[in-house]
């Protein structure tokens, strides 16, 4: 997760535990990324480390394009 540390607990900003609580639902992993969560959201290292554990995680080729047919289930679905 990289939510921007801004520097303030505004309306709208959810905070550390909630952020733990979506992760915690990951199907595989969920992890912050590049975040200090003891300093979210006065965390402004975060964005420094971001693209670094960014860049660290494995390459994922995206997946083939959906056919027409398939586009059009979904659609209707």
């Amino acid at each position: 997760m990289h939510r921007s540390s801004h520097g303030t607990d505004g309306v709208g900003v959810a905070p550390v535990s909630q952020w733990r609580e979506i992760l915690g639902r990951a199907r595989r992993r969920g992890a912050f990324l590049g975040v200090d969560p003891a300093a979210f959201p006065r965390d402004f290292g975060s964005f420094g480390r971001f693209h670094r554990a960014l860049a660290g995680l494995p390459r994922v080729d995206p997946p083939a394009p959906l056919t027409l047919d398939e586009l059009e289930l979904f659609l209707a679905r």
